[in-house]
């Protein structure tokens, strides 16, 4: 429980640290228990997830893309595999953006 309000603080702070200070904090904290393979796996969900939501801003007027990336941070806690922490980072581009599935399926 303490590691999941540690968590929660540092993404009250993160919120405007900008998208890529929070994946850099993403990676950091996978490599800690993850393989180069799922490494790639999270720079290439990071590439199309950026791109995908470029010029898209929260009602706070952080860029949307932290959305999806403190999704992210806040599960690494619990150690999940690359597939997971990218399809928390993706979890919004088919919806609020032009990308299709096959266009995702295509990209990652």
């Amino acid at each position: 429980m303490e590691a999941l309000q540690k968590n929660v603080d540092d993404i009250l702070e993160l919120e405007d640290a900008g998208k890529e200070h929070i994946f850099d904090l993403i990676i950091e904290r996978y490599s800690e228990y993850g393989d180069e393979d799922g490494k790639e796996l999270l720079r290439q969900a990071y590439v199309v997830g950026s791109s995908a939501h470029d010029g898209q801003m929260r009602g706070s007027g952080a860029e949307y893309f932290t959305h999806p990336l403190l999704v992210a941070y806040l599960l690494i806690i619990h150690m999940p595999d690359a597939q997971t922490l990218s399809a928390a980072i993706l979890h919004d581009v088919i919806e609020d953006t032009p990308v299709t599935e096959q266009d995702l399926e295509k990209s990652v």
